[in-house]
């Protein structure tokens, strides 16, 4: 019989009569070996699942960085692009005013 918690620092604690001992050292020895091997692959995959998710994480916010630098740069060029629009807008306005002016037309209100 053995047990050991999942995150146990320590050797495992276990028990074997003195009868198994004596009559079935061989079996006894094969299942202290089989619980050991048992914890260390439960340990192992914690371990494993956790630096998998470590990565997950890192990749994640290297892509959000990515992203927001991405965003950043669209706004400024979405900007650039209203700051344009405006300037036709005025260049238009003023073109119309002054061909209003030229054929005699009041100015528009």
């Amino acid at each position: 019989m053995g047990g050991q918690h999942s995150n146990a620092t320590g050797a495992p604690l276990h028990y074997a009569s003195p009868r198994l001992r004596k009559d079935g050292l061989h079996e006894a020895n094969a299942l202290a070996t089989q619980f050991l091997q048992l914890m260390k692959q439960v340990s192992d995959g914690r371990k494993v699942d956790i630096l998998d998710l470590q990565k997950q994480l890192l990749d994640s916010e290297r892509e959000k960085g990515e992203l927001q630098k991405t965003q950043g740069d669209m706004e400024s060029r979405l900007q650039a692009a209203v700051e344009e629009l405006k300037n036709v807008k005025e260049r238009e306005q003023r073109a119309i005013e002054e061909y209003r002016q030229q054929l005699g037309l009041p100015p528009m209100p």
